[in-house]
């Protein structure tokens, strides 16, 4: 869940959104939406300026068969 009213507003009223980090997999991530077009083009719905983002990308993990994989890690650290 973001920290940010406005990004909460807008759910409010979309519902839940997907919304991994901004790359490609395996290439580093859009820390801007210049980068982020860059990547995507039209191949996104919409694109939202925050400025020049500074966090680290998501944790993405696999859960399949009771068993955790983790696919990258990143903000989240797994132990």
């Amino acid at each position: 869940m973001p920290d940010k009213k406005d990004l909460l507003e807008l759910l409010e009223k979309t519902g839940p959104l997907l919304a991994p980090s901004a790359n490609l997999n395996g290439e580093k991530p859009a820390l801007t939406i210049e980068e982020a077009k860059a990547y995507f083009g039209n191949k996104v719905d919409f694109y939202l300026d925050e400025g020049k983002l500074e966090s680290l990308p998501s944790t993405l993990i696999k859960i399949e068969n009771g068993k955790i994989e983790v696919l990258r890690e990143g903000a989240l650290k797994l132990e």
